[in-house]
């Protein structure tokens, strides 16, 4: 059997964001002018019957329904799913908000609390 080895950064990450209530009412402005990589988005939404979608955006200040979010992470009813981003992708700024609907006007909040936290560095 064939393996690779590979030398992983002692720090995954050193600041994680979580809010477990995440809906319409925007995380706005978690942080802005400060150069973070996002890693990782872990959301649980086994408290609904529903999809919900949680969006991310790379602005300090965002309007739910009218913003357009630079990622949207789909996330099923009654289940809990973790997205990791190899490379990371670098954020100046960040607001996220969770909604029943994808696309840009959504502005339904989930039925129960979606509790969304994110690794960055």
């Amino acid at each position: 059997m064939a393996y690779t080895t590979t030398v992983i950064p002692t720090q995954l990450g050193s600041t994680l964001v979580t809010n477990v209530d995440t809906d319409t009412t925007e995380s706005e402005g978690v942080f802005s002018g400060q150069s973070k990589s996002l890693y990782i988005v872990e959301i649980d939404n086994s408290n609904n019957t529903h999809i919900s979608y949680v969006k991310v955006a790379k602005d300090a200040a965002i309007t739910v329904g009218t913003s357009d979010p630079h990622f949207v992470f789909p996330v099923p009813a009654l289940a809990k799913i973790c997205y990791t981003i190899g490379a990371g992708i670098p954020i100046p700024a960040l607001s996220f908000w969770a909604v029943k609907e994808a696309g840009v006007t959504g502005a339904t909040a989930p039925d129960k609390a979606v509790t969304v936290k994110l690794l960055l560095t």
